[in-house]
């Protein structure tokens, strides 16, 4: 599923494996990605602002490094679980060429 909304690029529904840490690693889920973000499902979210260090498993079994900046973190109250996602919003910072690659094979 591909959709839009008030970014400028358009993000892919995509769930991929990921390693993400900052002081220490955590393995997560991402729910959206782009060419410029992603969206990691989590329950411990981090502050905006924060650095991470990101390590992608594509289903070819590549792993992927990336950098990014946590710009948004949700963590929705019981009872609207169901309609708001809890995680981060990742700003990329110089994403690789496999990464945007990847991400342009999905868009075609």
């Amino acid at each position: 599923m591909i959709f839009s909304e008030r970014r400028r690029l358009t993000r892919v529904v995509k769930r991929l494996e990921i390693k993400f840490h900052a002081a220490e690693e955590r393995t997560a889920i991402t729910s959206n990605i782009s060419e410029t973000g992603l969206f990691i499902s989590t329950r411990r979210g981090l502050d905006a602002g924060i650095m991470l260090h990101i390590k992608i498993k594509l289903p070819n079994a590549a792993d992927i490094s990336l950098e990014g900046n946590v710009v948004r973190t949700f963590n929705p109250v019981p009872g609207i679980v169901e309609v708001v996602k809890s995680g981060m919003g990742i700003q990329l910072l110089n994403p690789s060429k496999g990464y945007l690659n990847y991400v342009q094979t999905l868009l075609n």
